[in-house]
């Protein structure tokens, strides 16, 4: 999928969707739209990240994600402020068992306090995930989130995500509820399990396909029989009203 075409989905306020082409953002008011993010956006998202989280990711993370499609936000229009953002990071290519095995972190996703309830929170992640597993084709998704911060982990779960370790003190700044869960996504089941179900369903299509031909088969030799017959008793019935109009009609 080239740049230009995913600058137009971006414009669109839509998410990539290998099979279905779901429109990801169709929840979204149009008083917003959906970008990557620019160069002027970074102190913002700095402060926005700030304000949410407590945490403050250095300038040159935010750099790199300058032009890639791994960092997005959502502007309103009317004040050109971020209501939300989600950004992501490809890690090396590394695991024991599977060689080319590759993860993807959430790095942070986030929405704007006067902005909530308007979908964008869950937007942003399905356009994130859905580039993550068609586009990057990661093996592995995973993030980081509050053990305690229930409604985000039921907001993730709900996507597809479980809780596979909890870490302790990972949010070492922290007095108050500094343990982390971590919460991973797996596309590559995700996708096999997907493959199955299409190439069951093709299968079912081509048995009803094959079936429907056999029908057809089958009544157009019930035509072709019929049509047998009927000629044979047609030439039968010419045959005898000939046969009676040759013969003199005598009197007894």
């Amino acid at each position: 999928m080239t740049q230009q075409t995913l600058e137009q989905l971006d414009e669109n306020l839509v998410s990539v969707n290998r099979q279905t082409k779901a429109v990801a953002f169709e929840g979204l008011l149009k008083d917003y739209k959906f970008r990557s993010i620019k160069r002027k956006d970074i102190r913002e998202i700095q402060q926005l990240e700030i304000r949410l989280f407590g945490s403050d990711y250095p300038d040159h993370f935010f750099y790199s994600l300058y032009g890639s499609n791994l960092g997005r936000v959502v502007i309103h229009k009317k004040t050109g402020v971020i209501a939300g953002m989600v950004t992501a990071e490809i890690k090396a290519k590394h695991n024991f068992y599977f060689e080319n095995y590759q993860k993807a972190c959430i790095t942070s996703i986030g929405v704007h306090p006067d902005h909530t309830r308007k979908g964008i929170g869950y937007n942003l992640l399905k356009y994130m995930t859905d580039h993550l597993r068609f586009v990057a084709k990661v093996n592995e998704i995973y993030l980081h989130t509050r053990q305690t911060n229930t409604r985000a982990v039921s907001f993730y779960q709900r996507f597809g995500f479980v809780v596979t370790k909890l870490v302790p003190g990972y949010y070492w700044d922290r007095e108050i509820d500094p343990d982390a869960y971590i919460m991973t996504f797996f596309p590559t089941n995700d996708l096999d399990n997907e493959q199955e179900q299409e190439q069951e369903e093709e299968e079912q299509e081509q048995k009803q396909k094959q079936k429907e031909k056999e029908k057809e088969t089958e009544t157009k030799e019930k035509e072709q029989e019929i049509n047998k017959l009927t000629s044979r008793m047609s030439k039968l019935v010419l045959t005898r009203t000939s046969s009676m109009e040759s013969k003199p009609f005598v009197w007894n």
